[in-house]
């Protein structure tokens, strides 16, 4: 293991720390020092990846939150820094000089298009994948352009795949990981379930054929249960599958038992399923969750909640592209 990089990264995110600054500068210091700084690092507990379009941060917070409340020391990337540099700077300031990482479990949120960057240098035993839409297309490209670039990094993965069953874009990834063990979580058909729908959808046609899929109900967009009558691609048996969901109160029900989660939205209850299947994958109950979801703190900038002049205020954060600068 490099220590100059090691080092590198401590200093400077000392220096910065002196000024009130953060960020992924520690880590780009150490890749020019050591481009190959992450796959020299040793760990003690499994590497777990969190990625998709929306979901990643909250899942991936959540999650370790989880796991220290289940006891376990967790080293994860909270503030957000997912691109490689930023997970560098996270690793590195964590380790030891040796390159040890002392932590029961590294939960890492991953930008979607960096999954190929990080993937292969980590002894990664989970990759958690929220969901796929067509998001950010300046940055991130057309939605199979990105896709394409996570499926080109899964036929050596020996890990666990933990998707959203939901969603045809996430399930597809498992065709592409044949020594992969895939775990599915997702939704029942509940109340807020709809046999149609007029939302566009990013997940119209089968990946396997190009057959237009068929759906028995949908959640929302694309995500609900789905069916190819062409070739058989189907949304497979939820492992980890949320009943009774009740959005007046945030309530479901998992193995006979109702959980309350900390945040509003059809699509939390998918940010909760992915939490609990991944947990559970490393022996961490659902108790556990319970107490993670009585502490969590309220989202800052996505249906933040707040008073102000005496009326209620609800800030919810949308991505723009920005303008383009003239020369």
């Amino acid at each position: 293991m490099s220590r100059l990089s090691i080092l590198g990264a401590k200093t400077s995110a000392g220096l910065l720390s002196l000024i009130g600054r953060g960020g992924s500068m520690p880590g780009s210091i150490a890749l020019k020092i050591d481009p190959n700084s992450l796959s020299r690092l040793k760990f003690r507990g499994p590497v777990i990846l969190v990625t998709g379009t929306n979901g990643k941060t909250s899942t991936a917070n959540m999650l370790s939150s989880v796991f220290e409340k289940a006891g376990r020391k967790v080293v994860t990337n909270r503030k957000g820094d997912n691109l490689k540099a930023g997970i560098t700077s996270a690793l590195l300031q964590a380790a030891k000089m040796n390159g040890e990482i002392d932590a029961d479990a590294v939960v890492l949120e991953v930008d979607e298009l960096n999954i190929r960057h990080v993937l292969p240098v980590l002894p990664v035993k989970a990759l958690v994948v929220n969901n796929f839409f067509r998001d950010q297309l300046d940055r991130a490209r057309e939605m199979e352009q990105l896709i394409d670039s996570i499926e080109g990094v899964l036929p050596e993965y020996q890990g666990l795949l933990v998707l959203n069953g939901n969603d045809p874009n996430t399930v597809r990834l498992a065709l592409k990981a044949p020594k992969a063990k895939a775990v599915y979580f997702g939704l029942a058909e509940n109340a807020y379930s709809k046999k149609t729908t007029n939302e566009a959808s990013e997940g119209k046609f089968c990946p396997v054929c190009g057959e237009r899929l068929e759906y028995d109900f949908y959640q929302y967009s694309h995500i609900g249960s789905f069916h190819c009558p062409k070739c058989g691609f189907k949304t497979p048996e939820l492992d980890v599958e949320l009943q009774d969901i009740n959005l007046d109160d945030q309530s479901f029900v998992f193995e006979n038992k109702k959980h309350k989660g900390p945040y509003e939205g059809l699509y939390s209850m998918y940010n909760y399923a992915g939490v609990l299947a991944a947990s559970q994958a490393f022996g961490v109950s659902a108790d556990a969750f319970d107490a993670m979801a009585r502490s969590a703190p309220q989202p800052a900038g996505r249906n933040e909640k707040f008073e102000k002049n005496g009326k209620s205020v609800i800030l919810n954060l949308v991505k723009t592209r920005p303008e383009p600068t003239k020369s």
